[in-house]
């Protein structure tokens, strides 16, 4: 009893057993006589009865195991599930809850992460567009005319983003459309520009992980040096001018506050321009 005592798994299992098996505890067994054998096939369902009962309330408990774990410590029981020699356990012993963007205000289990704003689709937050995605839709050639009318969304195309088994599980009446090639880790969804599911798809997308960031578009793209370098940025005449004067300024006030905050993102990069 110490050791049951002692580990609150097995209090609780204790506890559960005393509620609600003890009911299903089986008479003493003793000699069948001839009233016995005339009952055996009234009795053979009560015994396949308690059976099944038993083996019901086990899946219960099991899940209430589960649920349980899951609340407590979400990260931990996630890699549990997994099996250690899975090449992508590393990945997810990294990356998992690192990304995770806030739930809805009104959710009862609701996530703050300092990390990224309200408004944030999961860490793909940009509005998919821009040079990049224009030189990717370029390296994938796609023309003009069919950028008119469509919608290409990049999506990554990594082992643990089966992005197909999702879209199907979610939209099972659409056939999606791909574009891939060989020399590249992520692939452009197509979507009709008015489509009636496109905004649904998309939010989908987002919330899954599986829009590509803008870290994995610039990788892909192969061609760097061509893109064209912006003009020369005239900085505003307030600024400090000498390291003098940056140090007495509020902006080395500001970055002194941010390099002081470890829960701040970019609180290491504060720390480096400090030692600049």
């Amino acid at each position: 009893m110490k050791l049951i005592e002692a580990n609150k798994a097995l209090r609780d299992l204790n506890r559960f057993i005393e509620e609600n098996v003890a009911k299903l505890s089986l008479p003493k067994k003793h000699e069948p006589t001839h009233a016995d054998r005339s009952d055996s096939p009234r009795k053979e369902p009560d015994e396949q009865q308690k059976a099944h009962a038993a083996t019901v309330i086990q899946r219960v408990w099991r899940k209430r195991k589960v649920k349980q774990a899951i609340v407590e410590s979400p990260y931990f029981t996630y890699l549990s599930l997994m099996d250690k020699g899975d090449e992508q356990y590393l990945l997810s012993h990294i990356m998992f809850g690192r990304h995770v963007a806030e739930l809805n205000l009104s959710s009862k289990h609701r996530i703050n992460n300092p990390y990224i704003h309200r408004g944030a689709f999961y860490h793909r937050d940009d509005d998919l567009s821009g040079d990049l995605l224009d030189k990717l839709l370029q390296e994938f050639r796609i023309d003009l005319k069919e950028q008119a009318s469509h919608t290409f969304i990049p999506v990554t195309l990594l082992k643990n983003t089966p992005i197909l088994e999702i879209y199907n599980h979610f939209f099972p009446h659409e056939l999606p459309r791909i574009i891939r090639d060989e020399n590249h880790s992520v692939g452009l969804l197509c979507l009709p520009k008015h489509g009636h599911n496109k905004a649904q798809i998309i939010r989908v997308l987002r919330a899954a992980g599986l829009i590509a960031s803008p870290w994995e578009i610039a990788v892909n793209i192969q061609n760097k040096d061509e893109f064209v370098i912006p003009k020369k940025i005239t900085l505003d005449d307030n600024l400090p001018k000498t390291s003098e004067e940056l140090i007495e300024s509020s902006i080395y006030d500001k970055l002194s506050f941010i390099a002081r905050d470890l829960h701040h993102p970019t609180q290491k990069l504060a720390v480096c321009l400090q030692k600049f």
